[in-house]
């Protein structure tokens, strides 16, 4: 009735007859809620997916990265561990905003990281106790000794 251009009519005329918005909608509202609660949980799967997809590619190109003596391993895992980290936080702010299960992605990052350095947990330590801890841009001499 709106669509005429006379829609103050068509709520009064709704209010006449004891009918209010909310009870006229009352049977499209439920369904409309678990709809939009199917698209929410899809694109949150969505997200997940493409956040667990974009963690094993980076991973993949600073194996690479290793395995041609472009970085070190070192290097490599830590890069890994900041871009999982920074992932992990995103897809937490999703999953809290569209209310939705959240996805494990820590465990992920540090098998990953692991996997490219077995010696990551040793090397943090060692970064966490150097004062400032920073990144020597020059090649080591001693690979073994980082």
């Amino acid at each position: 009735m709106c669509g005429t251009g006379n829609c103050q009519q068509a709520d009064v005329a709704d209010s006449a007859h004891g009918a209010t918005e909310p009870e006229l909608n009352a049977d499209v509202a439920p369904q409309s809620s678990t709809i939009t609660k199917e698209i929410d949980m899809n694109v949150l799967n969505a997200l997940q997916e493409g956040a667990q997809s974009a963690l094993h590619e980076y991973a993949e190109s600073r194996k690479r990265d290793v395995s041609r003596g472009a970085e070190t391993a070192e290097l490599a895992a830590l890069l890994v561990e900041k871009f999982g980290e920074g992932a992990g936080t995103v897809l937490k702010i999703a999953e809290d905003l569209l209310d939705g299960p959240h996805a494990n992605l820590r465990t992920e990052v540090d098998r990953l990281v692991q996997e490219i350095d077995p010696f990551a947990a040793e090397n943090r330590q060692k970064r966490w106790a150097a004062r400032p801890a920073a990144i020597a841009l020059a090649a080591p001499d001693d690979k073994a000794a980082t």
